[in-house]
């Protein structure tokens, strides 16, 4: 058996069936010298099976193979088992570039000739031959085989050292000096930027186009990819941060950081990027859909070779795994050697050689054409401006274009990004690149410098000075990343050179408190990192800001004011009949309203451009959404209004929205939540039923309560079943003493369970009397 690309199974030896007579008896010769005692097809079939995985056979078999047909076994052996036939051609070509196309097209003939390897093809159509043979396999489109082996063949495959290895030049020493607690400033000045919302981030989680120039700006990530503007490193590090459960989007669909944040803060930059990097590589962003002169196709339903979340996380793995082998600190590499030693390695490193289409006449030359070896095209992936040529891109001819394109953004971006590599481009267009400091450290190179365990803190003992005016005043601030992170979120930076400097206030205590942190650790903090004991003044006021902010005020008849984003509440908190009610900003998005509503409010905010909906928080729910499947919820979005969404992060997982409203999912982990916090399953089913139209489906139902444990254990048990030509028939037989026994409950007027061990006593007595009896057909019911 042999698998491709984890879901297609292919056997060996019942393969062989698709092969006319003539073939057969080829694979024969090659495999036993009693190939003529067969004569007839089934004769030659069953010879061949038996001789297929024979040791010796598959040795003399092997020892026939010229070095050129070895060396493709054995990477179909580093392929694990099968791959495209035009990916096997088209490895061999980048090996030997000199081979003329025929010797190239005979190579995966001389596998099958010898039952070394196998053909699988789509069905064929259109009244070809639905037979192989050793020469050619039975399609309509050769692009769209998949030659193959069986691993008990394989395993006497012997894979030259060295094949498909090309040693990367350096190209001259490389002076790289960026250190790596530079790196780690950028990404916690990210981390903290997101905490200050300075630039303010979009409500919804997601960064805009606005926002983003303004937090690339503020952090310094202002360094565009060449060829790929479509790469942003603010995205970059969203998605990686995410990915790495540093951030989350909260029930206000705020973008904020997570608990785990600040033991990342903890870390050496060595560790740091390690997590980042494991996190790109699980989930990183396409950067084939970036680059500027390609068009990749995005439909699910069109056939394409843009690759998934899985072989694109390959292939970053590949590459990262070239720097670690390949590399060396303090020179300079061209990415154009990068591209050239991938392309040795895997032609199909980032995209799959298979056509997708089954039925392409025009590759019928592929196979006649003795003057020209033709590839597949890339399908789903064409050129943006064809500039005087075809846009269609060809597998091979045009790896330049496309995996070469894709390496160069890879390194220009997210290695860059991840601190890994330096690049520069040079006069006359050359990229080179070199490894980092932090780099060779994160890639654990030997002679790397020896890094802190994960568990080891720096000490900042003796680091600061709080001053009685409430400044605070660090030493070395270059040294103390993570000390000026933690500093950060509770005080105010008024500078920062050879020394950093602080202020403590009322409001950015309270912004650290809203954070969730701890009045009693920002005093400890303080404590542990001072040359001196702190200011009794100091350590009193920080005390009464946490009372003040944590003390609860009850307003009667208040009300909140919601608005789809924070630079529209502040709009609106600028005209006077709205500010004269606000009580407090409690949010970037709601404010905090007391006393009597103004009549004219409603038309005030139309007149501003909103669209005003006015909710009873007596009676929050209305039915708005519906029911998707049987775990999802689609609310539109005119309806969820803060106290919905409310509820429904209690029962559900937000999952994102649009413009045209927000998605939820439950599952078992959300009930679970929710069940723990006091919900019964009637309650969580009261809250879904309040916001959708119609009833709550079956199948929802049953998994809110199963999930929710409302459900006792469910009886399951073999039994049997009689059916009776009659209702009368039925009863009589009950009646028999002999029968009665076995009976346990009736399902029909003519269908009783009965004892599964007592079936063959059952069928004995019924013989005794006379009675026949037929197996019982779920599908067409046989009476007895």
């Amino acid at each position: 058996m042999a698998t491709m690309n984890g879901n297609l199974t292919l056997s060996a030896q019942a393969g062989l069936e698709w092969y006319n007579a003539s073939s057969l008896k080829t694979m024969l010769r090659w495999r036993t010298d009693r190939w003529r005692d067969a004569k007839a097809k089934a004769e030659v079939l069953s010879a061949l099976q038996t001789h297929l995985f024979d040791p010796s056979s598959i040795r003399s078999a092997l020892a026939s193979c010229d070095p050129i047909t070895r060396e493709a076994l054995a990477q179909l052996q580093r392929k694990g088992g099968a791959m495209p036939v035009a990916a096997l051609c088209g490895q061999l070509v980048v090996w030997h570039p000199d081979l003329k196309p025929a010797q190239v097209r005979a190579v995966p003939s001389e596998l099958v000739r010898r039952a070394l390897a196998f053909w699988h093809t789509p069905a064929a159509q259109y009244n070809r031959a639905a037979v192989h043979d050793v020469q050619r396999p039975a399609t309509d489109n050769v692009h769209a085989t998949t030659i193959f082996s069986a691993p008990e063949i394989l395993e006497y495959v012997v894979v030259p050292p060295g094949l498909g290895e090309v040693y990367l030049t350096p190209r001259g020493r490389a002076d790289v000096t960026a250190a790596p607690a530079q790196w780690q400033r950028l990404v916690l000045g990210f981390l903290r930027a997101i905490e200050d919302r300075a630039p303010r981030i979009l409500q919804s989680g997601v960064i805009g186009s606005r926002d983003r120039e303004a937090l690339a700006q503020a952090v310094g990530l202002t360094r565009d990819v060449p060829d790929a503007p479509r790469l942003s490193p603010v995205n970059f590090y969203r998605a990686t941060l995410a990915a790495a459960g540093l951030l989350e989007v909260s029930g206000e669909r705020q973008l904020r950081t997570t608990s785990a944040a600040l033991h990342f803060v903890s870390l050496s930059p060595m560790r740091q990027a390690q997590a980042l990097l494991g996190a790109w590589i699980e989930a990183g962003e396409n950067e084939l859909l970036a680059l500027g002169h390609l068009h990749c196709e995005r439909h699910a339903n069109v056939p394409k070779v843009v690759p998934n979340s899985g072989r694109l996380g390959r292939a970053h793995r590949v590459l990262v795994d070239l720097l670690r082998q390949k590399v060396q600190p303090g020179q300079w590499y061209s990415l154009a050697d990068v591209s050239r030693s991938v392309r040795y390695q895997d032609v199909e490193f980032l995209v799959s050689w298979l056509d997708p289409a089954p039925y392409r006449w025009s590759s019928y030359e592929y196979y006649y054409d003795r003057d020209h070896l033709k590839f597949p095209p890339y399908p789903g992936v064409t050129l943006e401006e064809a500039r005087g040529r075809s846009r269609a891109l060809v597998m091979g001819e045009d790896w330049d274009l496309v995996e070469g394109a894709f390496i160069r953004a890879v390194f220009h971006g997210p290695l860059t990004w991840l601190g890994l590599v330096e690049c520069q481009v040079r006069p006359g267009g050359k990229d080179v690149f070199a490894l980092t400091p932090l780099g060779a450290q994160a890639l654990e190179l030997e002679g790397s410098a020896v890094t802190p365990d994960l568990a080891e803190i720096p000490s900042h003992r003796d680091a600061l000075i709080v001053q009685p005016n409430f400044d605070v005043v660090v030493y070395a601030p270059e040294e103390r990343t993570e000390l000026l992170y933690h500093i950060d979120r509770f005080a105010e930076r008024v500078s920062a050179d050879r020394l950093a400097i602080y202020r403590l206030t009322n409001a950015s205590i309270c912004e650290g408190l809203q954070l969730g942190l701890c009045i009693d650790d920002v005093i400890a903090l303080l404590e542990g990192a001072a040359r001196t004991p702190l200011p009794q003044n100091v350590v009193f006021s920080l005390r009464d800001w946490a009372r003040r902010f944590e003390e609860v005020h009850w307003i009667k008849n208040a009300w909140l004011l919601e608005a789809p984003d924070e630079a529209t509440l502040d709009r609106w908190l600028s005209d006077p009949t709205v500010g004269t009610v606000v009580e407090r900003r409690i949010s970037p998005m709601l404010a905090l309203c007391a006393g009597q509503r103004p009549a004219t409010l409603s038309a005030l905010l139309a007149d501003l451009g909103a669209s005003v909906q006015i909710v009873d928080a007596n009676a929050p729910l209305i039915s708005c959404g519906r029911a998707d499947g049987v775990t999802g919820l689609s609310i539109p979005a005119a309806d969820a209004n803060l106290y919905l969404r409310r509820a429904l992060a209690d029962v559900a997982e937000f999952e994102g929205e649009d413009q045209y409203g927000c998605r939820y999912r439950i599952t078992p982990q959300t009930i679970g939540r929710a069940a723990k916090g006091g919900k019964t399953a009637n309650e969580i089913l009261g809250v879904v039923e309040s916001v959708i139209h119609g009833a709550v489906p079956s199948g929802m139902q049953v998994r809110i309560k199963g999930w929710a444990g409302a459900y006792g254990a469910v009886a399951l048990g073999p039994v049997g079943i009689v059916v009776a030509p009659s209702p009368e028939a039925l009863r009589e037989l009950r009646a028999d003493p002999a029968f009665a026994s076995a009976f346990i409950l009736s399902v029909s007027a003519t269908a009783a369970i009965v004892d599964l061990d007592a079936l063959d006593v059952l069928e004995q007595a019924f013989a005794e009397r006379g009675i026949a009896t037929t197996p019982y057909d779920f599908q067409t019911v046989r009476l007895i």
